[in-house]
């Protein structure tokens, strides 16, 4: 990601903080224009990872330095992108 939120950015400056994931599909470009079909390119990005043997990418938003912040933020969330059901994820757990 070329923005300024990318996952390096975020375990940098906030490893102990918390995002929302989204949705998480196993096609990179299909996680890439949810982002753009829903304008949310400023505060989210792609994250790669690994789910059952197989490359799973998942779309975070957000940052928040609690969980307790981000358990907040979802209910706003839900109401901009109503087909989602967005979770709090240690900033961590994304490594």
């Amino acid at each position: 990601n070329k923005s300024k939120y990318s996952l390096a950015n975020l375990l940098r400056e906030s490893p102990n903080g918390y995002v929302l994931q989204l949705i998480g599909v196993r096609d990179h470009d299909a996680a890439a224009k949810y982002i753009d079909k829903h304008s949310i390119t400023a505060k989210s990005t792609v994250v790669a990872s690994m789910h059952r043997g197989e490359p799973w990418y998942v779309v975070i938003y957000g940052q928040f330095d609690s969980r307790e912040q981000a358990v907040a933020a979802a209910g706003g969330v839900k109401e901009a992108l109503p087909n989602v059901k967005p979770w709090p994820r240690p900033i961590s757990s994304l490594k």
